[in-house]
């Protein structure tokens, strides 16, 4: 069943796909991601133009929403202005990994004040017995 549901989601997603094609809403985008300190260029992207969406005659837009287009189109034109702030998350994400990497390398090479305690947080951790 499930192989049989994806099946069909694949022929409508062709269909939906060579319907915007067709109708020349389909447009390239081009996009520059700062990522790592670097910018990155991205292409290959296609978005959706709104502005030939909301040129469309009354008849093409009522053919659209009998063909059930509508919510992904919409869909993916509330989620384009996200793609800046994915970016921004990874890159925040991104920093806050390496910061914290940075606090767990001075612990581990900062000597211990109490000679009791141990610099290796992982040293007051119960050993696994080894099986044999």
């Amino acid at each position: 069943r499930y192989l049989s549901e994806l099946q069909q989601m694949d022929q409508m997603t062709k269909e939906f796909t060579q319907f915007l094609a067709h109708n020349n809403l389909l447009t390239p985008l081009n996009m520059r991601v700062n990522a790592a300190d670097q910018v990155r260029n991205i292409t290959g992207c296609y978005v959706i133009n709104e502005e030939r969406l909301n040129n469309f005659s009354d008849a093409k837009f009522l053919e659209i929403r009998e063909k059930r287009y509508l919510p992904a189109i919409y869909a993916h034109l509330i989620s384009l202005p996200q793609i800046e702030r994915l970016v921004s998350l990874k890159k925040a994400s991104a920093e806050a990994a390496a910061a914290a990497l940075d606090i767990v390398s001075v612990a581990a090479v900062a000597p211990a004040a109490d000679s009791s305690v141990s610099a290796d947080p992982l040293a007051a951790l119960p050993r696994a017995e080894t099986l044999q």
